[in-house]
Parts: structure tokens; sequence; C-alpha cells
């Protein structure tokens, strides 16, 4: 997997989601988050709603980094999901 300048991708745990969410940044500034609630085989774009504010928000972005962020995204998305719990950064919490 190539990288990509400017790209910043986080993995999150996002309560309006039911399952972790991967979001993805030019820079420091929020551009859109992968949603996998509805399966790796079915992935959501998720774009800025009107409530963030404009200034953490990037709006005006390359055609050709927004197609390959977003190719990069799903496929780190993908590759996380398959690791093993202990290889994991971030752990879900144990079932009870």
């Amino acid at each position: 997997m190539q990288a990509l300048e400017h790209l910043k991708i986080i993995f999150f745990s996002d309560p309006s989601y039911e399952k972790l969410v991967t979001e993805v940044y030019f820079d420091d500034i929020y551009v859109f988050l992968i949603s996998i609630d509805h399966g790796l085989d079915n992935m959501f774009i998720v774009t800025p709603d009107q409530t963030m504010s404009p200034e953490y928000v990037k709006h005006d972005i390359p055609l050709e980094w927004t197609l390959k962020a977003i190719k990069i995204a799903q496929e780190k998305t993908i590759t996380r999901q398959h690791l093993p719990e202990e290889k994991l950064s971030w752990r879900p919490k144990p079932h009870k």
C-alpha cells in the first residue's frame, strides 16, 4: 500500500455508530469517515454535517487525492478488521 501525502487515518469509536469508524484527515483537517456498520462489503462514506465547525473540516480537496485516500482507508479498514484482538492498538471491551 502506497503512502499518500497529507493523509492521516484514525480508527475511532464514535457513539453514533455501532462499530469502530475510520476517520480520514487531510493533514489535521477532517474530511470524512468510513462506517462499517453494514459490514465490510457494504461500507459507507460519511461526510461532515453542518454541526461541525467549518475551521475543522476540509471541503475543497483534489479529486485524485480523495480517490486514493478512499482506497487506502478502505484497505486499512479491512486489514484492521481481520487482525486478531491482541494485535489491535485499540481493543474492544470483553463481552460479559
